[in-house]
């Protein structure tokens, strides 16, 4: 295994120790190390640069600080920086995760903003790890009876037409879809609440089945 897919000590996170640029977000102001964020982050990767003396700076700033829009989820971006700094090549999101019957409905609610953030910051990694790990999670609640978290969660998914959040919502109908062909789901009451609490995805769910698009080279892959 390289050196680039070994997590790296705790003690380098915000330490001051060869600190080149600092990330600001929400009151912190984070002592961050570009040849980390580098690693899983194209959009600092292509940000920064090294100067004639060997200093990072900000290519649209020309100083050592990165302040994150004041409108993005400072929690989320502490995710997804610690993220960055456990992974940087190596580690899986599911490793540092809960289980996940632990998870409340804010939890994914802000999981959903850290992918918006990681497709913003292009983080791929983590991008792919979230979608994962949030159909995951709606598939153990939606199989525990628990509809109502399941589609309160969902709701949002469909409240926010964010491109980031477009390959979640088909992975979601493609999911249900499976489900409608195997549990006759579609004449339930649990589809019934679906279709009055999340309207697109039970249309999509329908469309789905309806065009058969569900074939065996479909389902292996979400399998």
């Amino acid at each position: 295994m390289s050196d680039d897919a070994l997590p790296l000590p705790a003690s380098l996170w915000d330490s001051p120790e060869g600190s080149d640029v600092i990330l600001s977000y929400g009151d912190k102001r984070l002592h961050a190390h570009w040849d980390v964020v580098k690693k899983c982050s194209g959009y600092f990767r292509a940000a920064f640069r090294k100067d004639y003396n060997g200093r990072c700076v900000w290519k649209e700033g020309q100083k050592e600080i990165f302040t994150f829009p004041p409108n993005e989820d400072a929690a989320a971006i502490d995710k997804m920086l610690r993220y960055i700094y456990r992974r940087r090549g190596g580690l899986i999101i599911h490793k540092d995760c809960p289980p996940l019957y632990s998870y409340e409905i804010d939890d994914m609610l802000l999981l959903v903003k850290e992918l918006i953030l990681a497709d913003k910051y292009d983080v791929p990694s983590l991008v792919e790890d979230l979608l994962g790990h949030f159909s995951n999670w709606v598939m153990f609640f939606f199989d525990h009876q628990s509809h109502t978290i399941v589609y309160q969660v969902i709701a949002t998914l469909y409240d926010n037409d964010h491109p980031a959040l477009q390959p979640l919502r088909e992975t979601l109908a493609f999911k249900f879809a499976r489900i409608a062909i195997a549990e006759d789901f579609m004449r339930s009451k649990i589809f019934v609440e679906l279709m009055e609490d999340v309207p697109r995805l039970g249309l999509e769910t329908m469309l789905l089945v309806k065009r058969g698009l569900l074939r065996n080279d479909l389902q292996l892959s979400f399998d």
